[in-house]
């Protein structure tokens, strides 16, 4: 993961984006050349595209598929199945990163508490920046926000629906046998 912004010797760089398909709705995927740095489900493509524009107005937008794309796609098919890392080029505060590393941490098929992702990050308090910090995940599933849920088991929000949300733990649980 990385915290720069977006040029390369004061010019602004290239995103690649594209769209596929995934078990939960379609996607629009953006990488730069070190890796993908967004991935968002989307229902209209033009607004996902604008979204896309307001996020990285700094970024020379193109409408070109690359291997990131691919494998974020395969990824979300089947994780358990895909044997490499997607790699990543995701931009945050230090604290943000840190949240979306320990994210990275959850095993599939479970999910954890916002108050235990601050202990874990070692300030036990910071719930509320820890949501925050979820809620701002540049790239949806692979980066596993939606394994968060509040400490009474509820599901809580998620940016892209919480049936959405909903789905994809059941699919999870129900896909790696969590489910007697």
């Amino acid at each position: 993961m990385s915290s720069d912004e977006g040029s390369v010797d004061g010019r602004a760089s290239v995103i690649l984006y594209s769209f596929f398909g995934s078990p939960f709705g379609e996607c629009i995927a953006a990488s730069t050349h070190k890796g993908l740095c967004h991935l968002a489900y989307c229902n209209e493509r033009s607004k996902a595209v604008h979204d896309l524009k307001e996020r990285f107005t700094q970024w020379d937008l193109r409408d070109e598929s690359d291997r990131s794309h691919v494998d974020a796609f395969e990824f979300m098919a089947d994780p358990l199945s895909f044997e490499k890392t997607v790699p990543l080029h995701v931009m945050g505060t230090d604290f943000q990163l840190r949240v979306w590393e320990e994210l990275l941490k959850i095993p599939f098929g479970q999910t954890t508490s916002y108050g235990r992702l601050a202990k874990a990050l070692g300030d036990p308090k910071a719930s509320r920046a820890v949501g925050a910090a979820v809620g701002r995940n540049p790239v949806a599933c692979i980066i596993p926000c939606h394994r968060v849920v509040h400490s009474d088991g509820a599901v809580g929000n998620y940016m892209w629906g919480v049936e959405r949300k909903r789905a994809i733990l059941a699919w999870e649980a129900g896909r790696y046998g969590l489910f007697a």
